[in-house]
């Protein structure tokens, strides 16, 4: 059984704005947090990206080749969270 749906996947030419944010190690000092807060390690970015892309096709936007254009983070942060815009392109 199907889930009803809200809203039609969006038509046309869209952007993706990504932000991946991992939460400091507990064992991080401040003046570590401070210098450092890209995440350099596992896993990498280019599969988050590809991830969130195949699971918004059909749902969001009809196919991910709709995609013109992605900007993607990967940080660290207070919090763990991703963080996801789909709009038109400028």
């Amino acid at each position: 059984m199907r889930a009803a749906r809200l809203f039609a996947p969006i038509t046309g030419v869209i952007a993706v704005n990504m932000l991946f944010e991992y939460e400091y190690p507990a064992s991080w000092s401040g003046i570590k947090r401070l210098a450092n807060t890209h995440k350099t390690s596992r896993p990498d970015i280019d599969n988050l990206v590809k991830q969130i892309c195949d699971g918004m096709t059909g749902v969001v936007y009809e196919d991910d080749a709709q995609v013109s254009e992605i900007l993607a983070k990967k940080t660290y942060g207070t919090a763990s969270r991703t963080t996801v815009v789909v709009s038109r392109p400028t």
